[in-house]
């Protein structure tokens, strides 16, 4: 079992929460126990942190990604 860290935008959803941390019990294949926090900065998407690693599925994540993509900075 592993201790980790969710961060989401507000007014996330308990049934979105809890289908991302269904998402990464099947992922990691272990029980994984999220402290769940919300992160105003957040307008879509979330953030986890699971064993040092960080999986960063938000909006402004992606938009940093698609940047980079276009710059050819990858």
């Amino acid at each position: 079992m592993s201790r980790a860290i969710l961060q989401v935008a507000p007014g996330t959803s308990e049934e979105t929460v809890a289908g991302i941390c269904a998402s990464f019990r099947d992922l990691l294949q272990q029980e994984v126990v999220f402290t769940v926090k919300e992160k105003p900065e957040l307008i879509g998407g979330f953030i986890a942190e699971v064993d040092g690693k960080v999986y960063d599925n938000s909006l402004s994540g992606k938009m940093q990604a698609l940047k980079k993509w276009m710059l050819g900075d990858m």
